[in-house]
């Protein structure tokens, strides 16, 4: 009972800067029950949501190329258009966010900076 109190006041007074180090260093000490923390998933999460958004929007492309276009008898154009701008959009909103998941996930694992010493 006394280990697990001295090692509870010990993680309390861990610094910022000690919390970082140690999720940078990959210790399994912080995780819960072997997952990783949140900080180490988020990246993860903006790859996938960004790689739904380019799927769904080469998806789009192809329906519009598959389903085609017609003239009707009167001469109008019947195609539909909509899914060429939601197409470009979906993929532009995915490279916007796998750009952003590369920067989180090098913010995250980018080593901590040192401090000059005035003295």
């Amino acid at each position: 009972m006394k280990a697990a109190s001295v090692e509870a006041s010990n993680h309390e007074k861990r610094t910022d800067a000690e919390e970082k180090a140690r999720l940078r260093s990959g210790s399994t000490s912080g995780r819960c029950f072997g997952r990783k923390t949140i900080k180490q998933e988020v990246p993860m999460r903006f790859r996938i949501i960004a790689a739904l958004f380019i799927l769904v929007g080469v998806a789009c492309l192809g329906l519009f190329a598959f389903l085609g276009s017609s003239v009707a008898p009167d001469g109008r154009l019947q195609e539909p258009f909509a899914l060429l701008p939601l197409g470009w959009a979906l993929i532009l909103l995915g490279v916007a966010g796998l750009v952003v998941a590369w920067f989180v996930a090098r913010s995250i694992n980018l080593p901590p900076t040192k401090t000059r010493s005035t003295t």
